[in-house]
This record gives C-alpha cells, sequence and structure tokens, in this order.
C-alpha cells in the first residue's frame, strides 16, 4: 500500500523523465511521465492520503494533471487491454 507520494510540478517533462516518486513499505518506486509536458496539477489528496492509490485508483486515486507539449505521443499509450497483455508477457518480468 502506498504510503507517500512527491510529484515535482514545476518543471517540463519530456516523455520517460522522472517526474516524481512513490514510496510504499516494500519499496520506492520512480515516477515517469507518460507524455512530454508540465505538470499543471498534482492531487493533493493523494499527497495527503497516498492509499487512494491502492483503494480508488479509477477514481480519486490520481496522481497528476499534465500540459501534453506533443499530442503525436498520445497513439504510443497503451491501452487497458494492451497493457493487460503486457503484464502477462515476459517483458512485464524482466521489469
Amino acid at each position: 500500500m502506498a504510503h507517500r507520494m512527491e510529484i515535482n510540478n514545476t518543471s517540463v517533462n519530456q516523455k520517460d523523465d522522472e517526474c516524481g516518486a512513490l514510496e510504499s513499505v516494500k519499496a520506492a518506486s520512480e515516477l515517469y511521465s507518460p507524455l512530454s509536458g508540465k505538470v499543471v496539477e498534482k492531487n493533493s489528496a493523494v499527497e495527503e492520503t497516498p492509499a487512494l492509490i491502492n483503494t480508488a485508483c479509477y477514481t480519486d486515486g490520481w496522481l497528476f494533471k499534465l500540459q501534453i507539449s506533443d499530442k503525436n505521443e498520445v497513439s504510443q499509450l497503451m491501452t487497458e487491454e494492451k497493457y493487460q497483455e503486457y503484464l502477462k508477457s515476459d517483458a512485464a518480468a524482466k521489469h
């Protein structure tokens, strides 16, 4: 269960740049920008209650809003179905 989240909201990020961190009891992980752009809002509710990431990830557990600078990158994102396939693949096991 997540217990701390930090988003760097003042910088312009390129796709895959580190833009924050997420900590749980078992691990600490960097957060990477899914697209190029600037973080324009971070979810203060998640900063105060990081468990929302686990309990309400599709509603109140969002991390940040991004002003996209390269809309062409959107087509490179995985759909939910493709992501589920990825999680079952060998590629996911290597990360």
